[in-house]
């Protein structure tokens, strides 16, 4: 402790105090007057009067003392108010106890460094007070020494700078939180003097210009700011407008250039401000926003209203706009239509311009009420109504859609006079009435030729055949196969144009069914076997094992197209062969494509003309028409079935050295299983029906004849024949049979109908109307099985029928025993 008796190093001690308290703000004048007054009784050795120690115990100045171990030896009485003990012997635990846990390491440290050192030391920490809180003071600590010059300690003067401190960390938070809106905000914010040069900007001020730092982009404005200012010299001018105006903020919108050249818009804000320390001198500041979208936008808008512009007044349709059903505008168009002016149709409700001669009022304001409430909910509406133009009605096709102007919701209703189309569809469709009514009659008369061609021919063949089995005359003989050979040519040229007019009228219709391919090969090549041997050719079929046993196809068009281009290959052909080859087409890995090939050794075909053999009723040259014969379809309808069905037909030719025709289909391995078919010894006329019971229903003399020779005479069936459909009715009513062939074509109630009578058996008088109902008809039309089998009939049999087949049908309903 400083002693009484020490009076310079007490006046040095005071001194260094009163120093260092003058420099710190948080001091009040009385404690700094206190400490004038005792040094200047210490200077005028007045000393005496006063008690040193009392002296620096009453100083308004916080002191403490500690010796060269660190210890603290002396607290004076301010410094104990403050940290709210009575003496220094009422700590639990010392002075560094009360420094605050963060500091007292710090503060240690450097005590000790000052104690080694002999140096002074200034040091802000927090300090507990008497009210337990934390208050950060100035601590200036000095050594003293003994008369003797030796440092006996450190002696320190604590001073409350904690409203100071405070005040400086509220100062720093505000100034980063200013700091961090300066540098985060999306505004570009600047400043500039009276010269126009950049003093700062932030990021967001440098980005908007594309820079990433601010610094560079200070230093390059501010060299060429003309780079970035466009009209630089002219927005100088203004800066000095600005300056030398009253008016302290201004608001411009610019067109500026970034660092590429690429065109930027910005609405600049600006404000003048005072300079503070020099009070005629001031700066502007201000922010810029970048506007560049909004004016591309705003841009494309016009460009675009320009357009809507030009196809409104342009526009070959009639455009009105409506604001709740009211014309607000529409274009020259619309006042054409209506044979009105611009001017007299604006402020018109829509419905006005309506007709009324189809629905009230009333109604068409509801229908229009209804699509404009759907077209204003963004849902465009398209209909048809009857307008008014003068004293006339006219047909109109109006759409609705909701357009936005001024971002107003509005109509946008497009009317159409469609009054020619509508007439030119009414035409069309009488036409198009016309032409069916003409493809019906078409084909009812074509199903009427066929039926009443083919039932004398059924009488030709079925005779022929009859007398072909008598004892004949070689004479005889030649001549029934020349009427035979004659019959189904004549057959064949009916089948053809029933077929090209099918396939030409689009009724041509396919059925596909599983079959055995090299039974149907089979058959075929028995049928045209006497053909070919007849001309000493020879005919080769071959089937490759890799086409599948069972196929799916319609065998009847399958067996057409192969049975046309053999017998083709058979005429056309003097000496050689005619070969029919079947395989997998090459290259197909899936299997479903079969691969047909016709060959021989005929007379060919020039090149050019391999294409028009394909062509209606065209064959490769005239004098082969008149010396071989045919209609010319027979290729045609061959190429119309395969590319029908999805497949495709190819020819191949030379002169004099033959003719290869291929072609190939579309094929599912099929899954149905083929008996063997049985060997037929006898013949056909030799088999017997006998005790089958048989209901011919047939109204021609001829066929009825027919049908006696063979079911009753060569079959020995029990035949019945009536020639209605009224008779074959009674008589199933009043007898039992074991089946009936019924004619579909018959004087008053057809086939069909009487089918169906036995079927529905309406009055329970038919003992068995599941009873088998063959249908033996001479018309052959697709639609005619269809219609049949509707109707409810069991089988079907087309005239002049097959003997074989016909008794094959027969045999299979033939009853068991």
């Amino acid at each position: 402790m400083l002693s009484d008796k020490d009076p310079e190093n007490t006046l040095k001690l005071l001194k260094g105090i009163l120093n260092k308290l003058e420099s710190v703000k948080e001091v009040d004048s009385h404690t700094l007057s206190e400490l004038k007054e005792l040094i200047t009784l210490l200077q005028n050795n007045k000393a005496k009067q006063i008690n040193r120690h009392k002296m620096l115990e009453e100083i308004p100045a916080m002191l403490w003392q500690c010796d060269l171990k660190g210890n603290f030896s002396f607290i004076n009485k301010t410094l104990l108010e403050f940290i709210g003990y009575e003496s220094l012997q009422n700590f639990p635990s010392g002075f560094l106890q009360l420094i605050h846990p963060e500091d007292r390491k710090n503060f240690k440290k450097i005590l000790e460094k000052s104690l080694k050192e002999e140096k002074s030391f200034f040091f802000e920490y927090r300090l507990n007070d008497r009210y337990n809180n934390y208050r950060w003071v100035l601590n200036h600590a000095h050594p003293f020494y003994n008369k003797n010059g030796k440092c006996q300690g450190l002696i320190a003067n604590c001073t409350d700078i904690h409203d100071r401190i405070v005040a400086e960390q509220r100062l720093l938070e505000s100034e980063d939180k200013y700091r961090r809106m300066f540098e985060d905000t999306s505004l570009g914010i600047f400043r500039f003097d009276r010269n126009f040069r950049f003093v700062s900007a932030n990021k967001a001020f440098a980005f908007i210009f594309g820079y990433d730092n601010e610094k560079d982009f200070l230093k390059e404005i501010n060299e060429e700011p003309s780079r970035f200012f466009p009209d630089f010299p002219r927005d100088k001018d203004l800066i000095i407008e600005i300056i030398k105006s009253r008016q302290k903020q201004f608001v411009i919108e610019k067109h500026l250039k970034d660092r590429h050249g690429k065109s930027i818009y910005v609405i600049i804000h600006l404000k003048k401000v005072h300079d503070r320390k020099l009070e005629r001198e001031f700066y502007v500041e201000g922010y810029i926003e970048d506007i560049t979208q909004r004016k591309i936008a705003e841009n494309n808008l016009q460009i675009s209203e320009q357009k809507f512009k030009a196809l409104f007044e342009k526009s070959y349709n009639a455009i009105l706009i409506l604001d709740k059903q009211q014309i607000i505008d529409c274009n020259y168009k619309a006042a054409q239509l209506f044979n009105s002016t611009i001017g007299e149709l604006t402020g018109k409700q829509y419905y006005e311009l309506c007709a009324t001669q189809q629905e009230g009022i009333n109604e068409i304001k509801k229908l229009l009420k209804t699509k404009f409430s759907r077209a204003m909910s963004g849902h465009a509406e398209s209909f048809e109504l009857l307008h008014k133009r003068d004293e006339t009605s006219f047909d109109a096709e109006v759409s609705f859609s909701r357009i936005f102007i001024n971002q107003k919701p509005l109509i946008q209703a497009i009317v159409r006079d469609v009054s020619q189309r509508k007439l030119f569809e009414k035409q069309l469709k009488q036409a198009k009435d016309d032409a069916e009514k003409a493809r019906m009659a078409q084909s009812e008369f074509l199903s009427l030729m066929s039926h009443e061609i083919r039932t004398p021919l059924n009488a030709v063949v079925s005779l022929t055949e009859l007398l072909l089995h008598d004892d004949l005359t070689s004479d005889q003989l030649e001549n029934l196969n020349s009427v035979k050979l004659s019959a189904k040519h004549l057959l064949g040229l009916i089948d053809d144009i029933l077929d090209f007019n099918k396939i030409e009228t689009g009724n041509l219709e396919f059925e596909y069914f599983d079959f055995d391919i090299r039974s149907l090969v089979s058959d075929l090549h028995k049928t045209l076997e006497i053909k070919a041997s007849e001309k000493n050719i020879k005919l080769i079929t071959k089937i490759n094992d890799n086409v599948p046993e069972i196929l799916r196809a319609d065998t009847l068009r399958l067996k057409q197209v192969l049975f046309n281009m053999l017998s083709n290959a058979i005429k056309f052909t003097e000496e050689g062969y005619v070969s029919l080859k079947i395989e997998k087409r090459p290259g197909c890995t899936d299997g479903k494509n079969i691969h047909f090939e016709v060959m021989d050794t005929g007379i060919g075909i020039a090149s050019d003309r391999l294409d028009a053999i394909f062509e209606k009723f065209t064959q490769a040259e005239t004098s082969i028409r008149r010396k071989y014969g045919g209609s010319g379809l027979g290729l045609t309808i061959c190429k119309k079935l395969v590319e029908m069905q999805e497949g495709k037909i190819y020819a191949r030719s030379k002169p004099g050295q033959g003719s290869v025709f291929s072609f190939y289909l579309p094929m599912e391995t099929g899954k149905k299983k083929f008996p063997a078919p049985e060997k037929d010894l006898k013949g056909e006329l030799h088999k017997s029906l006998e005790g089958l019971k048989v209901l011919m229903v047939e109204d021609d003399k001829m066929n009825q004849f027919v049908g006696r020779k063979v079911i009753d005479k060569k079959w020995k069936a029990d035949l019945t024949i009536v020639a209605t459909a009224e008779e074959a009715l009674d008589y199933l009513a009043k007898e039992s049979f074991d089946l009936v062939l019924m004619d579909l074509l018959l004087p008053g109630m057809d086939g069909y109908e009487a089918t169906k009578n036995i079927r529905s058996n309406p009055d329970k008088k038919f003992s068995n109307p599941s009873i088998p109902v063959i249908a033996l008809t001479a018309d052959a039309f697709m639609e005619t099985r269809k219609k049949a089998y509707e109707a409810g009939v069991d089988d079907f049999v087309t005239k002049p029928f097959d003997y074989q087949k016909l008794f094959e049908k027969i045999s299979r309903y033939k009853p068991a025993g």
